[in-house]
């Protein structure tokens, strides 16, 4: 009878609609990537990086104060 599959088919619905989120979140954001940007090959393997956009306002406080602060390295780097 139709009643004892109720709780089946809702958590059925339940189960595809979070795997249907899932999936819609990665097609949305573009994951996975397979050739993704390298801006400095060091960064995946023991380095942090703080990037700031150079058309930002704070721009040339961020980079004094950073460099004040000291900073092993800070530069430009060409858009990707």
């Amino acid at each position: 009878s139709l009643p004892a599959y109720i709780p089946i088919i809702f958590e059925t619905t339940v189960l595809f609609g979070a795997l249907i989120t899932v999936g819609g979140m990665f097609y949305v954001c573009g994951l996975p990537r397979i050739n993704p940007p390298i801006i400095d090959p060091d960064i995946t393997c023991h380095k942090f990086a703080l990037f700031i956009p150079e058309t930002d306002k704070g721009y040339d406080k961020a980079q004094d104060f950073l460099k004040s602060l000291g900073a092993s390295d800070v530069r430009k780097v060409a858009e990707f």
